[in-house]
């Protein structure tokens, strides 16, 4: 039961159990969003009941997800999502899981295209790495996020 609490993890999890047991139950998004209410508390039932509920027809569950999430969460958490985005760097991470952040914090916004991810992974790895990647002749131009991945991950465990 998702209570409308502001935080991605709640959110995601939230969705995924959902979207889950709509797979299970074989229940399509626009059939799902006439029971959602049940998996529903607080502000997120309040939002439903009032937005959702009253034209049932016009909301698929993407919709609801979208609409649960602009009104739940703070105006300007997109904005500080999509900051952090452009902003994350490799640090202590290993190259797959700072190349999953990306991904995952990507995921927010359907705008961003697979190369703008590709180039931020290219910018925040680590230096050597980016060097190393350089000297086998590979690019963010020239060639896709698992490529990159692959090469920087194998140079990072030799």
């Amino acid at each position: 039961v998702y209570d409308g609490t502001p935080s991605l993890e709640k959110f995601d999890d939230w969705t995924y159990e959902v979207d889950t047991w709509c797979l299970w139950n074989e229940v399509d998004s626009k059939d799902a969003v006439m029971v959602l209410a049940q998996f529903l508390s607080g502000k997120a039932r309040r939002f439903f009941m009032t937005h959702v509920a009253t034209n049932l027809g016009r909301w698929d569950l993407k919709a609801v997800y979208e609409g649960l999430f602009d009104y739940c969460f703070p105006t300007h958490f997109k904005l500080e999502l999509r900051e952090k985005l452009r902003k994350t760097y490799q640090g202590s991470w290993t190259v797959r899981d700072y190349a999953r952040e990306l991904e995952n914090l990507a995921l927010r916004f359907p705008d961003v295209t697979d190369r703008e991810i590709t180039q931020i992974f290219w910018e925040g790895i680590k230096p050597d790495l980016r060097c190393y990647l350089r000297e086998k002749g590979l690019s963010p131009e020239r060639h896709d996020l698992e490529r990159l991945i692959k090469y920087a991950s194998r140079r990072e465990e030799a």
